[in-house]
């Protein structure tokens, strides 16, 4: 499926939630960041996502801060480097598409936390820095 119907299919709600793992999630981040700015790209992925675990009749599964630090993450990355494309991006940042990546930032208790899933959190280590 080209970038394009991708993205379209995953915006109309369209793609099948069992065929989208982690690696669809950040294919849809990239195109997604690369068509608008951060904060519109953030609005209409996060809105796509609850569609799909709509569509999946899993709506619990939409964690915020898990979206909010993958799609951080990503922007951050595509302003540092000169990766056009989904493939180039890809390449350049296998690090990403691991589902564990995050674990880098967060503790895993602090991602099972009701309220991270709920609104975005900072990892806690970054808090302690700036209380520092």
């Amino acid at each position: 499926m080209s970038d394009s119907d991708f993205l379209a299919a995953f915006e109309a709600g369209r793609l099948d939630p069992a065929q989208f793992g982690h690696e669809a999630h950040v294919r849809a981040a990239v195109l997604m960041l690369g068509r608008c700015p951060l904060s519109g790209a953030l609005a209409r992925y996060a809105a796509a996502l609850r569609r799909l675990v709509a569509k999946a009749g899993r709506p619990e599964k939409y964690h915020e801060t898990i979206t909010v630090a993958y799609m951080l993450a990503i922007a951050d990355r595509m302003a540092r480097t000169d990766a056009p494309d989904w493939p180039r991006f890809r390449e350049e940042n296998p690090d990403l598409l691991s589902a564990g990546w995050l674990l880098r930032l967060y503790a895993e208790d602090e991602l099972a936390d009701a309220q991270a899933r709920a609104r975005f959190r900072l990892p806690e280590r970054f808090i302690g820095e700036l209380r520092n």
